[in-house]
């Protein structure tokens, strides 16, 4: 029989955080919602609210990441866990995964916000029991996570979906809002 453990989790989006605390059997314990605001200020709260977690339920064993992008997903890579150039701002180029590591204590398993919510999919929801599926959303971004066996496919770098270049019609006038794009779909 798998013994319960306590696990953390931070879904990192573009507007709003969560962060919540519960057993790898999936089952939430306590949760809250913060506001994505500059990582120096936002990363604090989180190791925060972990610590006072920790301190009524007991020590947390693992720590998953579901995060905005782009962002280096390989974990192989010297980089990993860190965005790259982001529409975010104070975002572009923080190395997220040694940030959560020297606060919390733990070392994260980082993956994109879509590839995270793909995974519960493939879990508890529509793609369970399917062998390959692809999951797609429309937030703050536009994202799309590949999922193969319950598992995003492996990648180097964040599937950037969103960024995919449109042709507008020639009477398309409205600014983009992707400072690195004139006509991606999510500017």
């Amino acid at each position: 029989m798998n013994e319960k453990r306590l696990v953390g989790g931070i879904e990192l989006g573009g507007t709003k955080s969560l962060v919540a605390v519960g057993y790898n059997d999936g089952s939430i314990v306590e949760r809250t919602s913060l506001s994505t605001v500059e990582p120096e200020l936002l990363v604090p709260q989180i190791a925060d609210y972990l610590r006072s977690t920790q301190n009524s339920l007991g020590p947390i064993e693992a720590l998953g990441v579901g995060a905005f992008g782009p962002m280096v997903v390989d974990r192989n890579a010297i980089n990993y866990g860190s965005l790259l150039q982001t529409n975010k701002p104070g975002w572009s180029d923080f190395d997220l995964a040694s940030a959560l590591r020297s606060a919390i204590g733990l070392s994260p398993n980082i993956v994109t916000d879509v590839a995270a919510a793909g995974i519960a999919e493939a879990t508890l929801g529509a793609l369970s029991g399917t062998e390959l599926g692809i999951y797609l959303t429309v937030g703050t971004g536009i994202g799309g996570a590949i999922i193969c066996q319950g598992k995003p496919l492996p990648a180097l770098l964040h599937l950037e979906i969103g960024h995919i270049a449109l042709q507008r019609q020639s009477a398309d006038a409205a600014p983009s809002t992707c400072r690195f794009h004139p006509n991606c779909a999510e500017g």
